[in-house]
């Protein structure tokens, strides 16, 4: 009887031990990928934004496509390809968008790759992707970039109209005011 319990404590201590080993490597993989997107973070925020593209696509690929991790990823993935100019940095934020379009940061991708073509004087495209933000879920900072920079827009593609309503609204808004008095008062003269 002994020899019997023996046995299945043995076996008993070999199956938790087993199962143990087994949870305890899924937790280092989940750790290392974590690890390498904090690091891949780092390097977006330092603008070494070649390498941090890299390994967030390394990332992106190696988790399931579930994760936020793996949608994090690709956001920042194709934040980089913006930063960095690349032809398909378009197509990788929508991409983004018709892949995770419940995400937190799609208006975030749309709103930087507006901020991409207003700064690159691409009025008629920064538009267009201005246009697919929705404002409500903006801060109220960058609800006021937003009025200002599609008013901008709107101006120097000619539609002056709107453009007025968009600089009367920050008027008096302590960032834009001056410039949103000047733009205002040129469109009225």
């Amino acid at each position: 009887m002994n020899i019997r319990f023996f046995m299945k404590f043995t076996f008993l201590l070999f199956c938790v031990f087993t199962s143990t080993g087994l949870f305890s490597q899924q937790s280092d993989l989940n750790a290392n990928h974590t690890s390498s997107y904090n690091h891949a973070l780092q390097l977006y925020n330092n603008n070494a934004y070649a390498a941090a593209q890299k390994t967030f696509q390394e990332v992106a690929l190696q988790n399931n496509n579930t994760s936020n991790l793996t949608s994090d990823s690709n956001y920042y993935a194709a934040m980089c390809a913006i930063k960095l100019n690349q032809t398909e940095a378009e197509k990788m934020v929508l991409n983004f968008v018709e892949k995770y379009p419940n995400s937190n940061k799609k208006e975030k991708a749309f709103l930087t790759i507006g901020n991409y073509y207003f700064t690159n004087k691409n009025a008629s495209y920064a538009l267009k992707w201005y246009s697919k933000v929705n404002f409500n879920v903006l801060s109220i900072a960058e609800q006021h970039e937003l009025n200002f920079k599609t008013g901008y827009a709107l101006l120097i593609t000619g539609n002056l109209t709107l453009a007025k309503k968009r600089f009367l609204a920050l008027i008096n808004n302590a960032n834009y005011g001056n410039q949103a008095r000047y733009y205002y008062g040129f469109i009225s003269y």
